[in-house]
């Protein structure tokens, strides 16, 4: 398991402080979505990750974790922690979401096939690579 809120990636036996999960096929990396600071004004906080096959006869480490997206990744997403737990996933064939029914403790399939519109009002880019887009004049 690797996310910027360590300085280190760690095993799951470690995490989970369980022997049961010293041995997998799989690593994990986790990032949060605009952090704690949403908290104090009731914003959606959440997560994003992503899961790497592991090189096969390789003990996870840091180069298990410094894949490329097309090679090793076999699924990523995000979940939103709000009023409604959403979870939103693929496995590299359409992205499908997923509500947690907090009365049954199961997330129910409620998003099937999510796509971007072809055309909006407005998508946004990244901040630190907007000179990598042009501007689109008279847009609303």
């Amino acid at each position: 398991v690797a996310s910027e809120e360590e300085d280190l990636p760690r095993t799951c036996c470690d995490v989970m402080n369980d022997s049961a999960f010293a041995v997998g096929d799989y690593v994990a990396v986790f990032d949060p979505i605009d952090g704690s600071k949403n908290i104090d004004s009731s914003l959606p906080v959440g997560t994003v990750f992503g899961i790497y096959k592991a090189a096969p006869g390789t003990e996870a480490g840091e180069a298990s974790f410094m894949q490329t997206g097309d090679s090793g990744l076999v699924a990523a997403g995000y979940c939103l922690y709000s009023a409604t737990t959403v979870l939103v996933v693929t496995m590299g064939s359409g992205v499908d979401g997923f509500t947690l029914d907090p009365d049954k403790g199961v997330f129910l399939h409620t998003h099937e096939d999510i796509r971007i519109p072809k055309t909006g009002p407005i998508y946004s880019f990244n901040q630190p690579r907007q000179e990598l887009f042009e501007l689109i004049e008279g847009r609303n």
